[in-house]
């Protein structure tokens, strides 16, 4: 992977600066390829298309910010190497730019919508980043609720056995057990440090990892069921990978026999995915998974 110069852009609503970094060559090798298509390279830089500027707050799309210089490798200036990077939008961030109408065109509102999905599915792709997640959620509900004993005994209530399966299930009291350090097998998880791997090093149970996963789904499940259609209606349907993707937007919104009819059309040749998807889609599971063709 190689890059060229860091170039400085200016925000094109308030003129604040900020660096960006400039890839000029990168490659797949050792990749990791998901059900979702997104694909984990650590030699393929990842471009922010979107960002929102650390002055004024608002968001802006990278193209349409004026570059108004580079540092040069050997610019002994402290002016501009001291600025920031551009900022890299969270979660919740993108949802954000969904809601305003950041995407004021089609390819735009495709790249926030499958952002806000894989950011989602970041989330849960590994097993400690969702348990860290889930332990962040819970932390940002319980301090909500602290200021609304209202909004405390909505987050608190369990489920209701006699709930419907198919109506949204509130699995907060999962955490309530997740982090009970008096039940049997608990371990504590450590804080991240600052290159975002937990300091612990202890695995997860099977268990734990399902109630988080389900958690983080659950908290988000109604922008979930908004967006993603809306992203499989900007996809075409005779692309194959489009193809792949929309069956994963069947699956992720439980939409699984929508998903099986879709696999069912791929050619053989892609049976290393089918052969992945479609018994994930039989078994009811909506996570992401990885591919390959091992």
């Amino acid at each position: 992977m190689r890059f060229g110069p860091d170039q400085i852009i200016k925000c094109p609503h308030c003129g604040f600066l900020a660096k960006k970094t400039n890839p000029l060559s990168g490659n797949t090798f050792g990749a990791t390829l998901w059900s979702d298509g997104k694909v984990d390279a650590p030699m393929l830089p990842d471009l922010l298309d979107v960002t929102k500027c650390r002055n004024c707050q608002n968001f802006y799309w990278v193209d349409t910010a004026e570059i108004i210089g580079e540092i040069d490798f050997d610019d002994r200036s402290e002016t501009w190497k001291e600025l920031e990077f551009i900022h890299k939008l969270t979660l919740d961030e993108f949802a954000e730019a969904i809601d305003m109408g950041v995407g004021d065109n089609v390819q735009r509102q495709r790249y926030l919508l499958l952002q806000f999905w894989w950011s989602l599915n970041d989330k849960i792709r590994y097993d400690r980043s969702a348990l860290s997640f889930a332990r962040e959620i819970r932390e940002r509900q319980t301090v909500s609720a602290s200021s609304d004993e209202n909004e405390n005994q909505e987050l608190i209530a369990s489920q209701d056995e006699t709930q419907s399966q198919d109506d949204p299930v509130d699995l907060s009291y999962l955490f309530d057990y997740l982090f009970d350090e008096n039940r049997p097998n608990y371990q504590p998880l450590s804080s991240e440090d600052e290159s975002g791997y937990l300091k612990n090093s202890c695995d997860p149970s099977i268990e734990d990892t399902i109630n988080a996963r389900n958690f983080i789904l659950s908290q988000y499940e109604e922008k979930l069921q908004d967006y993603l259609p809306k992203l499989s209606a900007l996809l075409d349907e005779n692309d194959l990978n489009d193809q792949i993707m929309k069956a994963e937007i069947a699956r992720a919104t439980g939409n699984f026999a929508e998903a099986i009819r879709l696999l069912e059309t791929i050619p053989d040749k892609y049976r290393w995915i089918t052969n992945t998807l479609i018994p994930l889609a039989q078994q009811g599971n909506r996570w992401v998974t990885e591919l390959s063709r091992d």
